[in-house]
């Protein structure tokens, strides 16, 4: 049964996977390793350039798991939701599958990126000192793709239209809070400042995220 919702998934997700797992591998490649060809950069300039491909790559698995996750749903919501009722399974059990060969399948963006990341030893020589951290940023950026992807089932499948409004104006209340705060209060902003607790404070789940990323680092 597993195997059969597997099969779906890749027929649905192949191509977006497809083309984000293009785009994952290529980013670091010619983010840090193409300038090497000209001229041999600083240490500086190559960190600089690594923080910069370690935003974009973040940007790639948040968009890989929610493409995923909408992907499955719409899949879902297109016969009604009732397609489980002709399965020899229980909807929650029907759900955990899905979800389950999401998480699966977006392994393939991820090895993409390591792929994408270990290449740079082969386009150009490190400096001293400097290494790459291929298998940490794949194995974060599949972590962040399953987040986006539980994130997105879970507002598709668990908030009606009443929840994500909710949501949505909540949001709109910080985006407004942290632009009003600076405006009528002088010193430190409160609400930025709970705001990054958050999400990147220690024990936030969202610090895996937005958190830095060494792609290449000391």
């Amino acid at each position: 049964m597993f195997r059969a919702h597997l099969t779906l998934a890749w027929q649905w997700l192949r191509l977006p996977l497809a083309l984000l797992s293009l785009v994952g591998a290529a980013i670091p490649v010619l983010g840090i390793s193409s300038p090497w060809t000209v001229s041999a950069p600083s240490v500086d300039a190559i960190l600089a350039s690594a923080g910069l491909v370690g935003l974009l790559i973040a940007v790639v698995a948040v968009l890989a798991g929610a493409i995923t996750g909408d992907v499955l749903w719409r899949q879902d919501a297109r016969h009604g939701h009732s397609y489980a009722m002709s399965l020899p399974i229980r909807r929650d059990t029907f759900l955990r599958y899905r979800a389950a060969c999401g998480a699966l399948l977006l392994l393939v963006p991820a090895i993409a990126i390591f792929l994408g990341i270990a290449a740079i030893n082969v386009g150009a020589e490190l400096p001293p000192g400097v290494r790459t951290y291929a298998w940490e940023t794949a194995s974060r950026a599949w972590v962040v793709m399953v987040m986006a992807l539980s994130l997105t089932l879970g507002l598709r499948l668990g908030l009606g239209v009443r929840g994500r409004r909710v949501l949505m104006g909540a949001a709109m209340l910080m985006t407004v809070a942290l632009w009003l705060e600076p405006q009528v209060s002088a010193g430190r902003p409160t609400v930025g400042a709970v705001i990054t607790v958050m999400f990147t404070g220690r024990y936030s789940p969202f610090a895996v995220l937005f958190s830095a990323w060494p792609v290449i680092d000391l």
